[in-house]
């Protein structure tokens, strides 16, 4: 299944651009500040009131999801940004009144799904995951160690796939990037040598040379921690390793980063909160 491109995609705010080529390599977050509510030590704030909440779940439609819905908003998986890409628009269920995006959450379990059932069908060592942003490098690893595919949690070496030459060349058979935009090179070359590439994707997201979005709020630590300890699940299951109903011995928190911000971050973080209160 291959994504339709759409020829105009509206572009990140030059704003958005500027804050994160403004900081070290090292420390790029996995938050745009200008855009994405504060994540607290709980795990990301929601954005929605208890009524609001009770007619997002009954969106579900009663549908079984791979894990109960209060599960999914108490990790945030469905907050987007207030950008939109026009591949992005089918995933999202509304638009709230501050212009943030709220991400489908059927559509998320879904794709979830149709990720594990994709995978399942490729050998393990033609399967590479790869995670550069600081808060994907955890689950990325913990997915691959649980799992058995390959992994790349950090920098993704430019020549990987297309040249024979590079000490980190490798010849996999899909990827899967936990964000096409931060791991734009792998995108590139996977496309230039034909590799199908899933990615998991905000509401802002780039999706071109993909041939399976994951709807995700793939810029918080609980958000991603929690998609990928279900998509480590759900492999299992599809692979025959795991039955229905069983359950993993690692935990959700086995996946979380343990990065914490810089003190750059927690200054945004705070004048982000000090903003929010004066609003109210």
């Amino acid at each position: 299944m291959v994504e339709k491109k759409t020829k105009k995609e509206e572009k990140p705010a030059e704003e958005e651009k500027k804050i994160e080529a403004a900081l070290p390599q090292e420390e790029k977050q996995e938050v745009l500040l200008e855009n994405v509510p504060v994540e607290s030590e709980g795990g990301m704030e929601a954005p929605e009131e208890s009524d609001e909440s009770k007619e997002y779940i009954a969106a579900t439609e009663g549908r079984k999801l791979l894990i109960e819905p209060e599960t999914y908003l108490k990790h945030g998986v469905h907050i987007g940004l207030t950008y939109r890409t026009g591949n992005m628009r089918k995933f999202i269920y509304k638009v709230r009144q501050d212009r943030l995006s709220i991400l489908s959450l059927n559509m998320i379990d879904e794709r979830i799904r149709l990720a594990a059932k994709m995978l399942a069908k490729i050998e393990k060592d033609g399967i590479l995951v790869i995670g550069s942003r600081a808060y994907a490098r955890r689950p990325v690893r913990r997915f691959a160690e649980i799992t058995g595919v390959q992994y790349i949690s950090g920098r993704f070496r430019p020549g990987s796939f297309t040249n024979p030459n590079e000490r980190n060349f490798r010849e996999p058979k899909l990827i899967l990037v936990a964000d096409p935009i931060a791991d734009k090179q792998a995108v590139r070359e996977a496309a230039r040598v034909g590799l199908p590439v899933i990615g998991v994707c905000d509401s802002h997201a780039l999706t071109r040379n993909l041939d399976l979005i994951i709807p995700l709020n793939n810029k918080g630590k609980q958000s991603i921690a929690l998609m990928f300890w279900l998509l480590t699940k759900q492999y299992l299951i599809e692979r025959g390793e795991m039955k229905e109903g069983e359950e993993m011995k690692e935990s959700i928190d086995d996946f979380v980063s343990q990065i914490q911000p810089t003190k750059r971050i927690e200054a945004l973080i705070k004048a982000k909160k000090k903003e929010k209160f004066r609003s109210k």
